[in-house]
């Protein structure tokens, strides 16, 4: 497995009110959402208006940065053994959604599972 190493920027506060979740379900199915950098940063004219995108050029200008898509799922794949069950290539998000016992090695990665309140 490579070396893992935070990223700059990558630092995430704990979710307020989360509690840990404990055993799994492993009969039940579990979605996790991984973000990555944009090719750019959106321009605050695209979204305060009134300069407007089709989805490809908004894809192409400014969505998922490729090299960092294929580093995230090559690395989910070394260290989970899972594929991404979705790439939105308009925003900086990719899905992991499987069974819950797919998941139990995330733990060597430093990721807990919690639960909270929407």
């Amino acid at each position: 497995m490579p070396e893992l190493v935070p990223l700059q920027g990558s630092e995430r506060a704990e979710l307020p009110g989360a509690t840990p979740a404990g055993e799994l379900d492993t009969s039940s199915r579990i979605t996790v959402t991984v973000i990555v950098r944009r090719r750019a940063s959106v321009p605050a004219e695209l979204i305060t208006g009134p300069h407007t995108l089709t989805s490809a050029e908004l894809a192409e200008q400014y969505g998922s940065d490729p090299a960092d898509v294929a580093l995230a799922t090559e690395l989910v794949g070394q260290a989970l053994d899972l594929a991404f069950a979705e790439v939105c290539s308009l925003g900086p998000e990719l899905r992991l959604a499987k069974r819950q016992e797919k998941f139990r090695n995330m733990g060597r990665l430093g990721i807990d599972f919690v639960e909270a309140q929407s």
